[in-house]
């Protein structure tokens, strides 16, 4: 008869249900590795860096591996258990979060029953909202809903450990309201533009940058980005055939230029070989 009762909306069809990209997690699925799918300068205590694309890991005292598993996401390996451990991601567009109720959802498993939390930042290293839970030798499924308190700083979300223990991660979502939905596959080619806003490098692209003259004086070399990064980006990047490695001229969003002061010959073509362009927050 057309009439919708409260039953029908509580269906798992109608929960599911959401306009737009509803998880606020960028490589939630862990498809995406720029940086490579191990990590060595992990192992030793106290490091932290960038693994797979928009994770952060960070262990306080303890030692840690991070590598790829396929598609069963992310392996966290920790072998000490001296301090916490954690594997979050910093989310840009932290404002509008402020207050709000959010649900965090996700598949992982250990190799024992090792009690795990999720924390929250707000600004970096303050921490809230840190919730237990208790994982098996199998999958399940974690869903966490929290209201927020009001933001002063930049919000970060993640999984922490105060145990040695092995995690395995996959499918991690974090969206608006108290309702955990199933987990948004995107294709891998629009989670790898999503990433790239942040960071990309030559890795990616097989591209090497050769110079073009410019001024009587000096030569010029541009690398053009994979669409618009998130602000400038900081870069690194590595030469060949040039006596002394370049300057910036000038880098933005969208691309980066070098100039070089060796002259170009038959035998010499001074070139940008490798370079990382980093904006994440």
């Amino acid at each position: 008869d057309g009439t919708i009762t409260a039953s029908d909306i509580s269906a798992s069809e109608v929960k599911n249900l959401k306009s737009g990209r509803k998880n606020l997690i960028i490589n939630g699925g862990f498809d995406v590795w720029q940086r490579g799918t191990s990590f060595p300068w992990l192992s030793s205590a106290n490091n932290y860096g960038y693994t797979a694309d928009r994770w952060y890991v960070n262990g306080n005292l303890d030692t840690f591996t991070v590598s790829d598993v396929l598609d069963d996401g992310v392996k966290f390996d920790i072998h000490s258990s001296n301090g916490s451990t954690r594997l979050i991601q910093y989310i840009e567009d932290w404002k509008h979060l402020s207050g709000k109720t959010v649900t965090i959802s996700f598949d992982v498993k250990t190799n024992n029953s090792a009690s795990l939390a999720t924390q929250y930042e707000n600004g970096k290293w303050q921490y809230t909202l840190k919730t237990t839970f208790t994982t098996s030798t199998a999958w399940q499924r974690v869903e966490i809903t929290d209201t927020l308190p009001n933001l002063t700083g930049l919000l970060a979300v993640g999984i922490w450990s105060d145990v040695a223990t092995t995690i395995y991660l996959r499918n991690v979502q974090l969206e608006l309201g108290s309702v955990a939905t199933d987990f948004e596959h995107r294709s891998y080619g629009e989670e790898l533009a999503l990433c790239q806003r942040y960071y990309q490098d030559s890795g990616t692209q097989a591209y090497s940058a050769y110079l073009q003259q410019y001024h009587q004086s000096y030569k010029i070399a541009e690398v053009t980005f994979t669409g618009q990064m998130r602000a400038s980006p900081d870069m690194t990047a590595a030469f060949a055939g040039t006596s002394s490695d370049p300057a910036i001229y000038g880098v933005g969003n969208r691309n980066v230029f070098w100039y070089f002061a060796d002259p170009v010959t038959s035998t010499s073509s001074p070139k940008v070989t490798t370079w990382t362009a980093d904006a994440e927050l």
